[in-house]
């Protein structure tokens, strides 16, 4: 899969994991990296459904057309398809419950 950012303060907590660690934490901001790695790995987004510690999972309601990844038990990487269907793009980062 191709990965683009909403932002490139997203882009560079992907190219620096000091940048991730200070913005979310230490948990939070060396998963957003592995997640990452792992999106980028997958032949095709219907395969991001079978990797089980990603629970990629579609959003609803007024969030409808974005999916959302986990990161640790309450964070959530939150992602919308590009232009292209092997694309996606990170929208953001977000503490789902807090």
């Amino acid at each position: 899969m191709n990965i683009e950012f909403r932002t490139n303060r997203l882009r560079r907590a992907f190219e620096l994991e000091s940048q991730a660690v200070r913005r979310w934490g230490t948990d939070v901001g060396r998963n957003y990296i592995r997640r990452l790695i792992q999106i980028q790995a997958a032949p095709s987004m219907e395969d991001l459904f079978e990797i089980r510690s990603l629970r990629f999972h579609p959003l609803t309601g007024d969030r409808r057309g974005q999916f959302a990844a986990s990161l640790t038990g309450r964070w959530r990487l939150i992602l919308e398809r590009g232009t292209d269907e092997r694309t996606l793009i990170v929208v953001d980062v977000e503490d789902y419950h807090g």
